[in-house]
């Protein structure tokens, strides 16, 4: 039998496009140089939770940010003490603080303006909270979950963990992770309701259907569909850290100053490090960053660049004048070190003033970056994109493929370099210029258009799209590409959608059904939900 992860590797490794049929949420289906994600899920670009991704890798290749000409371009200081990491989406960032009183805030990052504040039960937060479901999840040192709605603030929900939570959650499909003081809560992202409980002493990192963590001196494994314990390793020394897992390999740190890699399928460790011998620290605080080939490790004051394959020194970097804050981060072209002194660590060295306590976050373009007492913008003053959109046929028709159109979106000081597309309110996404898609039922479903221009800037438009009854049946899964038309009718005059829409559908998550189709240069695909799939 073909082991799953064996199975992927064969499907990534080929390239080309295939046809899915069923459920596929939480996945990602490769499509030549597109993909399609199911899930409930806020789909804008930004920093959704520390280290950007549930493997907690550290690296978000599709994410840009200003590199040329930065400055400060907006700070604001909160009423309470910064410990964490920022999170982000799309325009806004999202900064918790330690203190009693309003701790966690929504910060306009276009104008450095709050755009809401409030209260976690007036207890320390000093993990970064994550982007699941439309709502911000935030964890409390007293053992509370809130989720806040992302865009007004609204509490919608709040559930007890079973410890104290001093850690960043962790986000997963639907499912949000907190905890590491022993026991790992599971909790649905939408509704707050309890999934599971882990034994472990770090949050996670998740990866090809495995949950893998820290749990004292051992690296234990889950299966995530059974919640059965996979296996269970000890290494000889305290992990500290979140690990950073791929579906071959996971990384973790100890107290012992090694860096261990253990394979992902057996708990074998696969090559060891020892960080001590560089730089006299005495253990490894930080999480790791898989980016650009290398495992990024922050060693005091000292990072280190190691292979991945087999932990020999690749890069290395010394000489700063304090010890890295939090771990490093990657976007599609930078690798960012942050240091307690104030020192950013971008294309060049940048200064802000006060304590770095914790890592950046990166969001529309600008890298957001946590002190104590203040939160800076470092940006270029880029002008953002803007997002418009046309769709044929039009009227639409129930079963009737639709063409989007997202080419008469423009950008006045550059070029977009990324369009990201939501069908429906249930969460699946698309990107591409230009992509397809079938609504199996009449109704209105809302179709968002986020584009992203080459230094990081967003803008998003939402449309509502009437579906009426379909006159003639139409098969929409026999649909070929946009160049070739979408039906024997043809494709029909196009809608423009530019004037009168909103964005503020942007985080909805509402139930769907409908035909994806994505057309690249590498293959096709098409992704279908049928009402007995849903049964």
């Amino acid at each position: 039998m073909v082991s799953r992860r064996e199975f992927l590797k064969t499907c990534c490794a080929t390239g080309i496009g295939a046809t899915f049929a069923g459920r596929a949420a939480g996945t990602d289906v490769p499509v030549g140089r597109a993909s399609i994600r199911a899930t409930g899920d806020v789909f804008l670009s930004g920093t959704h939770m520390y280290q950007f991704d549930s493997a907690n890798s550290g690296h978000a290749p599709n994410l840009r940010h200003a590199r040329r000409d930065v400055d400060v371009q907006w700070q604001l200081s909160p009423e309470g003490t910064v410990e964490s990491p920022p999170v982000g989406v799309g325009k806004t960032a999202y900064v918790c603080c330690s203190d009693s009183g309003p701790n966690v805030y929504a910060i306009d990052t276009t104008t450095g303006e709050t755009v809401w504040k409030r209260a976690a039960d007036g207890s320390r937060i000093t993990g970064a909270p994550a982007v699941a479901g439309g709502n911000l999840i935030v964890g409390t040192a007293s053992g509370n979950v809130f989720a806040f709605d992302l865009s007004s603030g609204e509490q919608r929900w709040q559930q007890n963990a079973s410890g104290s939570i001093y850690r960043s959650l962790v986000v997963d499909g639907s499912t949000v992770y907190a905890g590491g003081g022993g026991t790992i809560d599971a909790f649905s992202a939408t509704d707050g309701s309890k999934v599971t409980t882990y034994r472990a002493t770090t949050p996670p990192a998740i990866a090809d259907g495995s949950l893998f963590a820290g749990n004292g001196r051992s690296v234990v494994a889950y299966d995530l569909e059974s919640g059965e314990q996979e296996w269970s390793v000890e290494i000889g020394a305290e992990i500290i850290q979140t690990p950073t897992a791929t579906a071959d390999q996971v990384f973790v740190g100890g107290d012992d100053v090694n860096v261990y890699a253990l394979d992902a399928s057996s708990g074998d460790v696969n090559w060891t490090h020892d960080a001590d011998f560089h730089a006299g620290v005495h253990s490894l605080n930080h999480s790791f960053a898989l980016a650009f080939d290398q495992l990024h490790v922050s060693t005091g004051r000292d990072t280190l660049g190691l292979d991945p394959e087999t932990g020999e020194v690749v890069s290395s970097r010394s000489g700063r004048r304090s010890d890295v804050a939090g771990a490093p981060i990657a976007t599609a072209t930078t690798l960012i070190w942050a240091y307690e002194s104030g020192e950013v660590s971008l294309s060049g060295i940048f200064e802000v003033d006060g304590t770095i306590p914790a890592s950046p976050g990166v969001t529309n373009g600008q890298v957001i970056v946590p002190t104590r007492g203040t939160v800076y913008g470092l940006g270029n003053g880029n002008e953002p994109p803007s997002a418009d959109f046309k769709y044929a046929p039009s009227p639409a028709e129930a079963n009737a493929t639709l063409t989007f159109n997202g080419e008469p979106s423009t950008d006045g000081d550059g070029e977009i370099a990324e369009y990201r597309w939501r069908f429906g309110p249930d969460g699946t996404t698309a990107t591409g210029s230009t992509v397809e898609y079938a609504f199996e039922e009449p109704g209105e479903y809302p179709v968002t258009l986020e584009v992203i221009d080459d230094e990081g800037a967003t803008d998003t438009r939402t449309e509502r799209v009437e579906i009426t009854e379909a006159t003639t049946q139409t098969n929409a899964t026999e649909t070929t590409n946009t160049t070739e038309g979408s039906g024997s009718e043809g494709p029909g005059p196009e809608q423009s959608v530019g004037d009168g829409s909103s964005s503020s559908d942007q985080f909805s998550a509402l139930p769907f059904a409908g035909i994806l189709a994505v057309v690249s240069g590498f293959g096709y695909a098409a992704y279908r939900r049928s009402r007995d799939d849903e049964e």
